[in-house]
């Protein structure tokens, strides 16, 4: 009799344990709400300079500057899901990626290799592809090509003004330094074949949302064709 009940004890463990796992895949599905991570709550990101859903402060966008300026925000996150590694965050115009899902352009830049005892990206990261702060990061954009490319969505005078949301998304990663994919000659920005590599990948994801309708003093100019990604030093 004690062996049989030991035996159902187990069996409601492992049955415990699987739903546990099936929950987590779940979790990985695009969400605008937080998402269950850890022991203490759900797995957010935050900024402590906008509420989530308002307007990105000027400072963070091309308003009255040219196309391309702009410094990134502080965000941080909590509640990172068992067994991370790192973390990933790509910032991209939802407004665009979601209205037509193959437009490169509405992915503007992503952080990746976030080491996981970090829990926020400082304001103003520099425009390179290494980062000193957080260590072991990586980083690349459609525009510079490495560093924050702000919210423009009037950059052409000749539409009618618009106000886009965008998205800093938040991957959490069961992987310390990705395998990233090489760049797509189909896709020609890099962050979007980044970002479409993360949402296989990640164990979890959740985003803040805000938004913009910053108009630049001067529209974009062009951009060469951006570089592959160095190989770590």
């Amino acid at each position: 009799m004690r062996a049989l009940k030991a035996l159902s004890i187990m069996l409601v463990a492992a049955s415990s344990f699987l739903f546990g796992c099936a929950d987590l895949r779940e979790d990985a599905a695009p969400t605008g709400a937080a998402i269950k991570g850890g022991d203490h709550g759900d797995f957010q990101i935050t900024s402590p300079s906008f509420a989530a859903g308002s307007a990105l402060p000027d400072e963070n966008t091309c308003n009255g500057k040219p196309f391309g300026s702009g410094t990134s925000p502080v965000v941080e996150w909590a509640n990172a899901p068992q067994h991370t590694k790192s973390f990933a965050i790509v910032f991209k115009d939802i407004s665009l990626t979601e209205a037509t899902p193959q437009d490169p352009r509405g992915f503007h830049n992503v952080v990746w290799d976030i080491q996981k005892d970090t829990n926020s990206l400082p304001a103003a990261l520099p425009s390179t592809e290494f980062l000193d702060e957080p260590r072991d990061a990586r980083q690349w954009s459609r525009y510079s090509p490495y560093g924050y490319l702000g919210p423009c969505p009037n950059f052409n005078p000749a539409l009618p003004p618009r106000v886009d949301t965008y998205s800093f998304t938040l991957y959490a990663l069961d992987t310390k330094i990705l395998d990233y994919p090489p760049p797509n000659p189909a896709i020609p920005n890099y962050t979007k074949v980044m970002d479409d590599f993360l949402v296989t990948v990640a164990i979890a994801r959740t985003e803040l949302l805000v938004t913009s309708g910053a108009i630049p003093s001067a529209g974009p100019v062009p951009p060469g064709p951006p570089p592959a990604p160095s190989p770590r030093p």
